[in-house]
């Protein structure tokens, strides 16, 4: 009888862990306007994102700047359900410009990224330390931002912790109770 009632606790334990996981996918950067890498003849009127799913209006943040890091955006992000849309001037000088974006994915969990595009000869499509389709998830993590699946390993490695431990607890109670009893039959 008491086997039965560890076995349900540890089950009911397993299953809050299981439940508990996080997430294994935010919400992604799908496409851009101008494209990471794009080497563009004139400036574009804004700068288009396009999200896997609905942002969420607050704390849209998007950034268009040079290789002396001015800045070159006009006015505050504008967000419609999964797309986040800025406006930059008409002229833009010929040369690298860098987008650096954070939004809050639909999830609540804050999600940005980098890309660079280039008006003109697109001598300098990339500023210094910015990289071409980067994204950053909060925790700092990379993927590839034109909407490369999130890594599941997070996911699998709780998966596997948590099932071993169960393993584990289990197994260990089994040879108690086998051993307790066989104890006490001599």
């Amino acid at each position: 009888m008491r086997l039965r009632t560890n076995v349900g606790v540890l089950l009911a334990i397993a299953l809050v862990i299981v439940s508990v996981a996080p997430a294994g996918a935010h919400d992604e950067l799908v496409e851009s306007s101008p494209s990471a890498g794009a080497v563009l003849a004139s400036a574009p009127a804004e700068v288009r994102l396009t999200f896997s799913a609905e942002i969420m209006d607050a704390g849209a943040v998007v950034a268009v700047t040079d290789v002396r890091d001015e800045s070159w955006t006009i006015g505050e992000p504008q967000v419609v359900e999964n797309l986040v849309t800025v406006g930059i001037p008409d002229v833009l000088p010929d040369g690298g410009y860098v987008v650096l974006w954070r939004v809050v994915s639909s999830d609540g969990h804050p999600v940005s990224g980098t890309f660079s595009f280039a008006v003109g000869s697109g001598e300098d499509a990339a500023a210094p330390g910015s990289s071409v389709g980067e994204e950053h998830d909060e925790s700092g993590g990379d993927s590839d931002a034109q909407g490369a699946a999130d890594e599941p390993l997070p996911v699998v490695l709780v998966a596997i912790v948590s099932g071993s431990t169960i393993a584990l607890v289990l197994g260990g109670s089994v040879f108690w109770y086998r051993r307790r009893r066989f104890r006490g039959v001599q």
